[in-house]
């Protein structure tokens, strides 16, 4: 995986800066497979997905994660729905966006589940974690849950092996929120907040920039008594591997439907 994290990282380090911003009217939502029936059956199962990109690029159809999930919920009994989040111009108003959502979906369903990637990992972290939500499970999959970029010895570890760059990071950070909060960062929660995270699963490799503090965010809400919160963290995985199909993560994309189906059961 180390040649090809090589790779990529330098094609996203020499991303053009500054990033602009999404402006507020691009703001949208679309499903990405079948929608659900209306009315919905017990077994629907609707997945808020929020993307990845630094809060500042990229979209829903970014990769191709819905169609691997779908096809691991063929021939269950479940059938799995995902609504695909694009971004609000600030983190506020996103995380809001994603809780809204919530209480649209839960309305008519019985299962909701918050997914996302990097930037969208933090969202849904931020969005299970400010209250007013119950989603039946979260899946975090190389969360940024911290938005300070040089608190752990992976941001310079791998800054050579990672996808991408602390130079990225920073850029997408000063845009979004220069100013670290719990709102924005959810490693920065209380151990009381932190108690009240739904069941969880973080993913994330050894070779990315927010191994350690993917793994403290995880070891402090296991601390606080947060219920099935789980870590896997994948030998020579870079940032968001498991939706990146040139690597070929399927026991990551299995644990993730395992984890699901597992929080599935009455």
């Amino acid at each position: 995986m180390k040649g090809l994290g090589w790779a990529l990282h330098h094609t996203i380090s020499n991303f053009q800066f500054p990033l602009p911003k999404y402006p507020l009217n691009t703001l949208h939502s679309f499903w990405l497979g079948p929608k659900p029936p209306d009315p919905s059956p017990d077994n629907a199962v609707v997945v808020i997905y929020v993307h990845g990109g630094g809060f500042v690029f990229n979209d829903g159809m970014q990769f191709p994660i819905a169609a691997a999930l779908h096809s691991r919920f063929a021939g269950t009994p479940h059938q799995l729905h995902f609504l695909a989040l694009e971004y609000l111009d600030d983190i506020g108003a996103a995380v809001k966006r994603i809780k809204d959502t919530f209480v649209d979906i839960s309305a008519t369903h019985k299962h909701v589940v918050f997914m996302g990637d990097s930037a969208g990992g933090n969202l849904v972290l931020s969005a299970a974690l400010q209250g007013g939500v119950s989603p039946t499970c979260v899946v975090a999959i190389s969360p940024w849950v911290n938005l300070r970029n040089d608190d752990t010895a992976s941001h310079q570890e791998n800054s050579s092996h990672d996808i991408i760059s602390n130079k990225f990071l920073a850029a997408g950070r000063n845009l979004y929120s220069p100013t670290l909060t719990p709102e924005t960062s959810p490693a920065l929660h209380s151990p009381a907040t932190l108690a009240t995270l739904p069941p969880t699963l973080l993913l994330s490799g050894s070779l990315e920039l927010f191994r350690d503090s993917i793994e403290n965010f995880y070891q402090r809400a296991r601390a606080a008594g947060a219920s099935d919160v789980r870590l896997r963290v994948t030998t020579d995985g870079v940032h968001v591997h498991q939706c990146l199909p040139a690597f070929a993560d399927t026991e990551g994309l299995d644990a993730i439907a395992e984890f699901i189906t597992h929080h599935l059961i009455d």
